[in-house]
């Protein structure tokens, strides 16, 4: 992990579509809205780990919506009819849209805490602690480093290891921070466990940004 400064705060951030867009355009057009909901989850780290509710409470939405309108249709409104029909199919793709972004969140949650906090780089180790195939551990690194979550990492598939741009010594759980300061003598670097994935973060400062999902830390 390298130090996280107030300063850089910037440098992971990523501008996302915001949550309030995709379930305005939901309701007005749900294609529109997958559209946006799929741009979401494949830029927003956070929202991986942490957004599936939302996403399954548009589905309960959707369903709703198609609810109305099919109530709507049985007084001879022959486009309602089709209305909640496409609204129903839609509630369907995003509620196996939230239970996949849950499973997945949990995934990647999982392969923070092993490659950052236990500090185990060995695919084939990585793979038997989240119970996946090597494949599929490869599959899911890959896609994580592609996403931003290990910013300059590479597998390395001659040793079968992910290798990260920066690496310092362990960090000792008593030296792990949940809010709290610490007042060590000269420039005050903080170990902090982020709220979002569970990664522990060197931050110099009172604010930071996780270098891992993007969850504000302080």
């Amino acid at each position: 992990m390298h130090i996280l400064m107030e300063g850089s705060m910037a440098a992971y951030q990523r501008k996302t579509v915001p949550w309030f867009l995709i379930v305005v355009a939901f309701v007005v057009f749900w294609p529109l809205g997958v559209v946006l909901l799929s741009k979401k989850l494949s830029e927003d780290r956070g929202a991986t780990l942490k957004s599936w509710r939302f996403v399954l409470y548009i589905s309960y939405l959707l369903a709703g919506l198609s609810l109305i309108f099919g109530v709507a249709s049985i007084f001879g409104l022959v486009a309602t009819a089709y209305v909640a029909a496409t609204l129903f199919l839609g509630s369907i793709w995003v509620f196996i849209t939230a239970m996949t972004t849950k499973k997945r969140g949990e995934r990647f949650m999982k392969y923070i805490d092993i490659i950052v906090n236990q500090e185990q780089y060995c695919l084939r180790t990585i793979a038997n602690m989240v119970h996946m195939s090597l494949l599929g551990t490869r599959d899911d690194l890959h896609r994580m480093i592609d996403a931003g979550y290990f910013e300059g990492a590479y597998l390395d598939f001659y040793d079968e290891r992910i290798v990260l741009a920066h690496h310092e010594p362990p960090v000792r759980a008593t030296d792990t921070v949940r809010g709290g300061r610490t007042a060590p003598e000269g420039p005050q670097i903080r170990v902090v466990a982020c709220s979002g994935c569970g990664a522990n973060n060197r931050v110099l400062g009172y604010v930071a940004i996780c270098e891992y999902c993007g969850t504000y830390i302080q």
